[in-house]
C-alpha cells in the first residue's frame, strides 16, 4: 500500500516531465563520459567482432557436393561498437528531452499519456534496442551477417507489437499481441544463447576462454528485456481494474530504459577496454 501511495505521488504529469528531464542527463551524461572514455582508450576488442557470409567455391552436378566458403561480410571494428554503443545513450537523451520540453501540460507528449499511450516511446525503441541486439548478436558469436539482420529486424517487429498492444483497445487484442510479443523475444534470445555457448564449447576445445565479462552482460540483459514486457502485460492485466494510471507504468518504462541501456552500456565499455586475456 505505501508503494502504490508512493508511486500515485510519483505518476503525475508534471513528475513525469521532471523524470524525463532526469533521464535526459543521465543519458547525455554517459554518452559524453562514453565520447571520453573511448578517446583516452583505444584498445581493440579481445575477440573477432566482425560479420561472415559463405561463398560457393566448388559445386559436383553429379552427387551435388558444394563446398562452402566463409568469409568477412561485414567489417565490425571496435570503433563501430563504440559509436553505436554512444548512439543509443545519444538518441534516447533526444526523445527524452522532447517530453520533458514538449509544453509542460499542453503539449504532444501530455495528450499522449492522458490517452493512455505514448507513441512515441516505441519509436525510440525500435531504434535504439535494435542496435542494442545488433551489438548483442556481434559479442554473442552470431557470425552469419544474414542472422543479425533478422534479429534486427524481428526486434523492430517486437516493438511495433509494444505499440500495438499499448494502442488498441481490444483487451483480447491486447492478449494476442502480447502473446505473439513474447514469442518473438524468446526467439531472438534463443538464437543469441544458442550461438553464444555453442562459442563457449568452441574455444574450449582449442584450449581458450571466452571473456568472463561475456556471461555477466549477456544473461542480465534477457531479463531487462523480459522486464519491459512485464510491465506491459500488468498494465494490461490492471486497465480495467479500480485506481489504474497509466502514468504509472509511463514511470515504469523510464525508469527500465535507463537501468537497461545504462547497465549495457557501462559494462560492454568495461568489457571492450579490458585487456586481452591470457590463454589460460
Amino acid at each position: 500500500m505505501k508503494l502504490e501511495k508512493r508511486l500515485d505521488k510519483l505518476s503525475t504529469i508534471d513528475n513525469l516531465y521532471k523524470f524525463n528531464y532526469g533521464a535526459f542527463w543521465l543519458h547525455f551524461l554517459s554518452a559524453v563520459a562514453l565520447i571520453i572514455v573511448f578517446s583516452i582508450r583505444t584498445e581493440e576488442a579481445n575477440f573477432n567482432t566482425d560479420l561472415f557470409t559463405y561463398k560457393i567455391v566448388n559445386l559436383t552436378s553429379g552427387d551435388r557436393e558444394v563446398e562452402l566458403e566463409m568469409y568477412k561480410y561485414l567489417d565490425v571494428s571496435t570503433q563501430a561498437l563504440e559509436v553505436i554503443l554512444i548512439l543509443v545513450f545519444l538518441l534516447t537523451s533526444f526523445f527524452h528531452y522532447y517530453y520533458a520540453t514538449n509544453g509542460l501540460g499542453s503539449g504532444n507528449y501530455a495528450k499522449e499519456i492522458r490517452k493512455g499511450f505514448n507513441r512515441y516511446r516505441w519509436a525510440e525503441y525500435a531504434i535504439t534496442s535494435t542496435l542494442m541486439i545488433f551489438i548483442f548478436a556481434i559479442i554473442s558469436g552470431v557470425k552469419d551477417f544474414d542472422t543479425t539482420l533478422s534479429l534486427c529486424a524481428l526486434n523492430a517487429v517486437l516493438m511495433s507489437f509494444g505499440y500495438f498492444v499499448e494502442l488498441t483497445p481490444d483487451r483480447k487484442s491486447k492478449l494476442i499481441g502480447l502473446g505473439i510479443g513474447f514469442a518473438i523475444l524468446a526467439y531472438i534470445w534463443y538464437v543469441i544463447f544458442r550461438n553464444f555457448f555453442h562459442r563457449v564449447e568452441e574455444v574450449k576445445d582449442i584450449g581458450r576462454n571466452l571473456p568472463d565479462w561475456l556471461y555477466g552482460v549477456l544473461i542480465p540483459m534477457f531479463f531487462w528485456w523480459l522486464s519491459f514486457g512485464i510491465v506491459a502485460s500488468l498494465k494490461v492485466s490492471n486497465m480495467d481494474k479500480k485506481g489504474y494510471d497509466f502514468k504509472k507504468y509511463e514511470l515504469f518504462y523510464i525508469i527500465l530504459s535507463y537501468m537497461s541501456k545504462a547497465f549495457m552500456g557501462y559494462y560492454l565499455t568495461y568489457g571492450l577496454l579490458r585487456e586481452n586475456p591470457s590463454d589460460d
